[in-house]
């Protein structure tokens, strides 16, 4: 249980300065904010690099800490804009900045040495695995997955790790960092901060002929669960919405910051939240109702919005009211003034402020003291003329005056005396806004460097059992890729017989997401592979269970899959010293592409892309749990009429759900460009094509493979993003 002594940082969103403005009158420790580049809210205000400097200084005045979101994945030629722009926010004292892309986390620990670094969501740090790897890496602080339970955080948090938790606000149904269905159906792409939320639109479940908005999630709210929060090691409560009206950050910082203190002020005291207070909050841009998130389940059809995703009734009188008290009100901050006024000398001012543990203070001269020929300045007089500070950030907690004589001076000069005064004390604040450590001079972002030309690879991924067959007996595929859990099949045998009598390589693909539930199986699956000599390495998307492999499984080669980001070729450059290889990402287009080494990377030539990996199931929101069934595949059809196939994977202790592209990705007539590009290998990827459908792609890629011309492909597909690519 923790004490009135201990702090819990209270991270609210600015989306704009008026938003800025909120959060410090709401009593936030921290804002997180983006400027006008490589933030995930593409669509909000932000902030022009003008408002950053000035927000970094008030910032400073208030004693608040700025986090800096550039967490979208950069492309190369964006990798070249990062350094000027991270440089003048470092001088001005930003504290630290949330990451995405491994690729910006090596250049900016390289760069500026002071700067906090810390692991955004969208790295879907899913358990004590990776969040231990990265903090080891140098990150200072995990932002966790928003799907953890309360006890998988308290596992991170009690081996001293610093995270981060969201607290209230938005949901995503998909695991950060884990979708692309707003990229590949739109072109808008979440992992660059352009999600158009194709995920709160209405989707007809397998047969059902009604529309639900099944995959929209309600809006968290942990107000009442406070206590148990802060009593888990939880270093920072994070407020989602930097989208919205700022009235809605500063007010629901507000109730947090209130309930947060109340219960660390006396924890032993019965903690409960007024029911008006509740109110409040749901009269302020809720999407239909709140629920307190994942912290006490792993799922559940409650927590959907299945009806509508719209937001509730606003009370707009009530967001007037917020914006007139907490947006349009300026902070102030409290100087302390002592003021000297002697005939024939000059007046002198000397201001001071304490901002944590430090005293700020300038000190400065005016015009010379006049003797009065009439009715003379009393020491009142001139203290109601210093205490006027006007539209500034300062006001006057107490102001001595000593006057010498019978002393007069123009109002102007008193006033000049106040603004100069004022000045310098801003100024010698900023003077220690600098960082200790000056920015390292910089060096140019890595190029595309290929390596040796070798003989080509073709890697298929098979998960469905009657694939395996047509694969198997396809001489030109060198590597199959299999689920990890068939490792654990009782007809295993039969499985590793077929696979060694064709000499193919064999990897097995690790769970989209690994949560500490999983570890478990996935070792004894890993084990069995070790001691039969059957298979050479792994598929990984995420750095937790890449850490883990690399813990319990040294000997297994590990390969980067679909979610474990290489957009640039300074993560390629981070990647490539700990995984064997990796897989290209889908968002990059042609053109984009030239600029990538891509001497270790795999391409994707053939497969639905999995556009989400989801914790919520969509077969226990219609009711039809498959937990006991095996799991299965189900389907989703939008308003177009597009099907979009999911798998659950009930075979996880914690399982979760696939969701897959309508159509695959198919990029065969692209094949000129390809070899200019001088891709090497590629990936065919099988996810819920029947035996007779895998014989027909497959054959038709053996005659692409050949260079035998072929009419067009027998199956419907999209040329994804390779083409057009995402802003």
């Amino acid at each position: 249980m923790r004490d009135k002594n201990s702090k819990i940082e209270l991270l609210a969103p600015a989306g704009s300065f008026q938003g800025f403005i909120g959060a410090i009158n709401g009593g936030a420790d921290a804002v997180y904010l983006a400027g006008n580049k490589f933030g995930a809210r593409a669509f909000a205000d932000n902030f022009t690099t003008d408002e950053l400097c000035e927000v970094l200084y008030l910032a400073k005045l208030f004693n608040v800490k700025v986090y800096l979101t550039v967490n979208t994945l950069l492309k190369n030629m964006e990798m070249k804009e990062l350094y000027d722009y991270i440089k003048p926010l470092y001088e001005l004292g930003l504290t630290g900045v949330i990451i995405q892309d491994f690729g910006v986390f090596a250049y900016l620990k390289k760069h500026f040495s002071d700067l906090e670094l810390h692991a955004s969501t969208q790295m879907t740090i899913t358990s004590l695995e990776g969040a231990k790897y990265l903090t080891e890496q140098g990150m200072k602080r995990v932002v966790l997955a928003r799907e953890l339970t309360l006890d998988e955080v308290k596992d991170i948090t009690a081996a001293g790790i610093e995270t981060e938790c969201f607290i209230h606000g938005s949901m995503c149904y998909c695991y950060s960092g884990q979708c692309l269905l707003s990229s590949l159906i739109g072109g808008r792409s979440g992992n660059r901060g352009r999600c158009a939320q194709p995920c709160r639109l209405p989707y007809k479940i397998n047969q059902n002929k009604q529309e639900t908005y099944c995959l929209s999630l309600k809006d968290m709210c942990t107000l009442e669960y406070l206590p148990e929060l802060i009593d888990s090691g939880i270093t920072s409560f994070k407020i989602e919405g930097r989208m919205k009206n700022p009235a809605y950050a500063a007010y629901v910082t507000k109730m947090y910051r209130k309930y947060i203190d109340t219960y660390l002020s006396n924890p032993q005291k019965p903690y409960k939240v007024a029911g008006k207070d509740l109110e409040r909050l749901k009269t302020l841009y809720i999407r239909t109702a709140l629920h307190d998130g994942y912290y006490h389940k792993h799922r559940g059809a409650d927590m959907i919005t299945l009806e509508s995703p719209a937001y509730s009734k606003t009370d707009e009188s009530f967001v007037s009211e917020i914006a007139t008290e907490m947006i349009q009100r300026k902070p102030q901050k409290k100087v302390r003034m002592q003021a000297d006024f002697t005939v024939g000398n000059e007046c002198t001012l000397y201001v001071e402020t304490t901002i944590g543990e430090e005293v700020y203070s300038a000190y400065v001269t005016g015009d010379c003291v006049e003797k009065a020929l009439k009715a003379p300045l009393s020491e009142s007089a001139i203290a109601e003329r210093l205490a006027k500070t006007g539209d500034s950030y300062f006001v006057a907690e107490t102001i001595d005056v000593t006057v010498s004589g019978e002393v007069f001076l123009p109002v102007k000069a008193i006033n000049e005396l106040r603004r100069n005064a004022l000045d310098a004390l801003k100024e010698t604040i900023i003077l220690d806004m600098q960082p200790k450590n000056p920015a390292k001079e910089r060096s140019e972002v890595k190029s595309s460097e290929m390596e040796p030309k070798k003989k080509s690879s073709v890697i298929a991924f098979s998960e469905e059992q009657e694939q395996l067959l047509p694969i198997l007996q396809s001489d030109f595929i060198t590597r199959v890729v299999l689920p990890y859990g068939w490792l654990l099949r009782d007809d295993l045998t039969k499985v590793r017989d077929l696979l060694e009598k064709t000499t193919k390589e064999v990897y097995f693909s690790l769970p989209a997401v690994c949560r500490r539930e999983n570890y478990d199986r996935i070792h004894k699956a890993l084990s069995v592979a070790v001691k039969t000599g059957f298979g050479t390495g792994v598929y990984v998307n995420q750095i937790d269970s890449m850490a883990y492999i690399a813990r319990e499984f040294p000997n297994l080669q590990c390969v980067g899959d679909l979610n474990f980001y290489v957009m640039n070729n300074e993560t390629a450059e981070w990647s490539l010293d700990k995984v064997e290889g990796y897989t290209i990402p889908v968002e990059l287009n042609k053109e984009e592409l030239r600029h990538l080494n891509k001497a270790r990377g795999e391409f994707v030539l053939y497969g639905r892309t999995a556009l989400m990996q989801t914790a919520n199931c969509i077969f226990m929101t219609s009711k039809d749990c498959r937990k006991n069934k095996g799991g299965g595949i189900g389907s989703l059809t939008d308003r177009t009429g597009a099907k979009f196939p999911y798998r659950a994977h009930c075979e996880e202790k914690i399982c979760y759900n696939t969701i897959y592209n309508s159509v695959p990705t198919s990029l065969h007539k692209h094949k000129k460009i390809l070899d200019a590009l001088g891709i090497e290998d590629f990936q065919l990827r099988f996810t819920v094509e029947t035996k007779e459908e895998t014989d027909r792609i497959l054959d038709f890629y053996h005659k692409y493979f050949e260079g035998i011309k072929t009419e067009d492909a027998p199956f419907g597909y999209t040329n994804g993003h390779f083409l057009r690519g995402v802003e």
